[in-house]
């Protein structure tokens, strides 16, 4: 996507005595700004400062007013679900970045879904599904130049003993970009989608501490959206836009030689300024965002 303005299982949300995060630390992990300035991003795009709620929902006709006239096949912009999902990684460089010589780690990637059960898309009886039932591994990625616009070269990896990809920290301070596979899914009356995943630093030298404690990346999670499984943009579905909308993205968080978690789901600020207005779903009173006190109230079972 282009980052311009972010056998299924079925679970009743439990106790989050286990839980990574509690739901209010998610809450406030996803509303808020990024950790510090990125470096050499455009000044006039909505992931340069913050995380933001875009599509949303899986529905042709809540993509932004944006895609609608950029894509050239208007079929896409109906009131049809959508059934494809995947879910997408940035890396990306601090303006105080002073070390290359590093590797970033990416795993455990899983995507749920909230679903109401109904088209009167009640959150009360609405569960969470886990779309992916075993973690997923990136399918790609790649640098890309500060704008985020389009890939110039596969990032460089290896992977380690359990699989997980290690990339290679650009020495130009290239932003990485990468994605899973694209799965079908239902798109029908989901209320709302949450991507998660760890990341950490680890260095090239395995002596040299110092590099890590230089760095300054930064990390940011979301998922897009697909009519179907099938339409990646290499078919050519999305001329001459040649991305998706995606339905949201996170806020960039600092990465440390520690994993930690990286969090979206779309939850809406109280005064709704990280969502997307413009899409005919929304302009006709269609809700694409879940509020603060419906996540509390019906948080997503999340467990390390």
């Amino acid at each position: 996507m282009r980052l311009k303005h972010l056998l299924v299982l079925l679970f009743c949300c439990p106790s989050f005595a286990q839980a990574t995060e509690t739901p209010l630390a998610i809450y406030q992990t996803v509303t808020s700004a990024n950790q510090t300035q990125l470096k050499g991003a455009p000044v006039d795009v909505t992931w340069a400062s913050s995380g933001s709620i875009v599509q949303g929902v899986p529905r042709g006709d809540a993509v932004p007013m944006y895609w609608a006239e950029a894509v050239s096949n208007k079929s896409f912009i109906s009131q049809k679900y959508w059934n494809g999902i995947s879910a997408w990684f940035v890396i990306y460089p601090g303006s105080k970045n002073r070390a290359n010589n590093l590797r970033v780690i990416v795993d455990d990637i899983e995507i749920w879904v909230l679903r109401a059960q109904n088209n009167k898309l009640d959150i009360k009886t609405a569960t969470w599904e886990k779309i992916n039932t075993i973690s997923s591994f990136p399918k790609w990625a790649a640098y890309y130049k500060p704008n985020l616009v389009a890939p110039f070269k596969d990032a460089p990896y290896r992977k380690g003993a359990d699989g997980a990809f290690q990339y290679q920290i650009s020495k130009d301070n290239y932003p990485i970009h990468g994605g899973t596979k694209i799965q079908q899914f239902n798109g029908k009356y989901v209320l709302t989608t949450l991507v998660r995943m760890r990341a950490w630093l680890v260095s090239d030298e395995a002596k040299n501490a110092e590099n890590i404690k230089q760095a300054q990346y930064l990390a940011s999670v979301g998922v897009d959206y697909y009519p179907n499984k099938d339409l990646s943009v290499k078919t050519g579905a999305y001329t001459p836009a040649n991305y998706l909308p995606g339905a949201g993205g996170s806020s960039f968080k600092l990465l440390t030689d520690k994993p930690q978690w990286f969090i979206m789901v779309g939850i809406a600020k109280d005064d709704l300024s990280n969502v997307d207005k413009s899409s005919l779903y929304f302009q006709s009173g269609g809700k694409t965002y879940i509020t603060k006190e419906e996540w509390l109230s019906n948080p997503c079972p999340l467990y390390d």
